[in-house]
């Protein structure tokens, strides 16, 4: 590997893990893997995952047979179940869009660039 690839590498890596952690505003707490981050539908900044299930569990009112459960893309879904011991069959009762499809925040970009420069 070249000399200056690698110190690219090595600065991009210091830059991500010397930048303070952003602050999840649910919770307040640090987000340590901003990877996994959603976008809060407030402010656009990065929210726990576990966070924006929690504020969607605060809302949905769920069947004994249903479960809340990410499904991709920035949407969650309710997913309902015949047999809740078998969570291979289910059915989708209802799709949740957390995160506009069109829209790409500041901090998921920065965060794509950083993990481009380290392979």
């Amino acid at each position: 590997m070249p000399a200056e690839q690698l110190r690219e590498e090595e600065d991009a890596i210091r830059s991500y893990k010397g930048g303070g952690k952003p602050v999840c505003p649910k919770c307040g707490l640090p987000i340590a893997d901003v990877g996994s981050a959603l976008m809060s539908r407030e402010d656009g900044q990065p929210l726990h995952f576990d966070c924006a299930l929690a504020v969607l569990s605060e809302r949905e009112k769920l069947a004994e047979n249903e479960r809340l459960t990410y499904i991709g893309q920035g949407r969650f879904g309710v997913l309902e179940f015949a047999n809740i011991h078998d969570l291979r069959h289910f059915k989708i009762k209802k799709i949740i869009e957390w995160e506009d499809k069109d829209s790409r925040p500041a901090w998921r970009d920065e965060l794509a660039g950083l993990y481009s420069r380290v392979k």
